[in-house]
């Protein structure tokens, strides 16, 4: 996901205030996620060198929706592009 997708996804709404939080799901390590305060965001991330990867850009990354701390304060979703069938 490019940063310009992420910025205006929430350029129509405003991230909850407080400290909880941020949870991404689906992100991969090329995704620029620049436009969510870091020291708020938790990814899900279950396929290992994906979770490695984010892991090693200092972002906290988590396998199982289970193991976000606290629960969630705000939900971001990337779903993967998809091909049309041929």
């Amino acid at each position: 996901m490019s940063s310009p997708r992420l910025t205006l996804a929430l350029a129509g709404a405003a991230l909850p205030s407080g400290t909880g939080p941020i949870v991404v799901s689906g992100a991969r390590a090329a995704d620029d996620l620049s436009a969510l305060p870091p020291d708020r965001v938790v990814i899900v991330q279950g396929f290992r060198p994906e979770h490695d990867a984010l892991a090693a850009r200092g972002l906290r990354v988590v396998p199982d929706f289970d193991l976000v701390p606290g629960g969630a304060a705000a939900g971001v979703v990337i779903l993967p592009r998809a091909r049309g069938d041929r």
